[in-house]
């Protein structure tokens, strides 16, 4: 029965839609699915100083939303690829349908 195995996931998925539910949060992943962007530049794009955004990217972090990658002192974010086999990845807690909404969701923002 699936309903259980559902159940045990909702706290999970409810912190990842809770990553997402901010709309800076939304501003951040749809320029991040574009492709890589260096931190202050990032920034820029979004409209926020660059403490607000550390704040903002520590929680999609969390969530497994976005990675980042250091070229020497420059720190790039992307999105983290739906379907990433890091078990510690909140969306791996989704049903598939609504990884999929997600995507597509992601995709129209931008």
């Amino acid at each position: 029965m699936e309903t259980p195995n559902l159940a045990d996931h909702t706290n999970v998925a409810a912190a990842l839609l809770s990553a997402m539910a901010n709309p800076k949060r939304l501003l951040i992943l749809c320029s991040l699915v574009k492709g890589e962007v260096a931190v202050g530049v990032l920034a820029t794009q979004v409209g926020l100083s660059q403490s607000a955004l550390s704040q903002h990217l520590s929680k999609l972090r969390a969530q497994k939303l976005v990675k980042t990658r250091r070229d020497a002192q420059t720190i790039y974010y992307s999105v983290h690829p739906v379907g990433h086999e890091d078990p510690g990845d909140a969306r791996r807690h989704l049903p598939c349908s609504e990884q999929k909404q997600i995507r597509s969701l992601m995709i129209a923002l931008t």
